[in-house]
């Protein structure tokens, strides 16, 4: 080794220089540590405003929720009603499809017991406007019969009132057209089945149902 070289690694192993480059050394290091520091502090400072964002963007989905929630529930409220309002329309619709074969039939049955009365001498034209007449009472309920049968809106009480006026109805009205005599028994039907009990009857099947 030269003497220069050997001069100057005692120079270097003086205390002081050896403090100095330690302190170098620790300067150095703490420079790297703060650079990490700053770093991690960004990184932290990112993710705290990744976690933030996630944050209000949860808010935003938690509200949204709860809006289609309350939309859902308003939804299912309205079909619900209007399921409830189209079952209170069918349920009108059949019993009304009754209530205009009823009083078809009445109708038709009144007709004809008062061409029956009329006064004067019962010639041909006006037997054979009876049986016309008769024919149509019949046809009438055939309709009624129909829509009596396949009804599943009609009470208990409208069903067997109804359903025994047909019965009685067809009886009065079939058969030969011997009107004069079979006159007693269409009117025995007008009777049992009065105005006031037919009609109280009829007005119920004819009026709207609550939804």
């Amino acid at each position: 080794m030269s003497a220069a070289m050997r001069s100057f690694v005692e120079f270097l192993r003086k205390p002081e220089w050896v403090a100095a480059i330690a302190l170098l050394i620790q300067a150095a290091i703490l420079l790297l540590q703060a650079v990490i520091l700053r770093r991690h502090g960004a990184t932290m400072e990112e993710h705290a405003g990744i976690a933030k964002a996630q944050a209000e963007t949860a808010a935003l989905i938690g509200k949204a929720l709860d809006r289609q929630e309350r939309i859902l529930a308003e939804q299912t409220k309205i079909m619900s009603e209007q399921l409830k309002f189209q079952r209170a329309a069918m349920a009108q619709a059949d019993r009304q499809e009754v209530f205009s074969a009823l009083l078809s039939l009445r109708t038709s049955l009144h007709m004809l017991i008062a061409k029956i009365q009329e006064p004067g001498e019962r010639y041909e034209p006006r037997v054979a406007e009876e049986q016309r007449m008769q024919a149509a009472l019949l046809a009438a309920i055939v309709p009624l019969q129909n829509s009596y049968i396949s009804s599943v809106h009609l009470t208990r009480e409208e069903k067997d009132f109804f359903g025994q006026y047909i019965v009685d109805a067809v009886d009065a009205v079939s058969g030969d057209s011997n009107f004069p005599r079979r006159l007693p028994k269409m009117k025995a039907v007008q009777e049992k089945y009065s105005d006031s009990d037919f009609v109280k009857m009829v007005a119920k099947i004819g009026k709207p149902q609550e939804p």
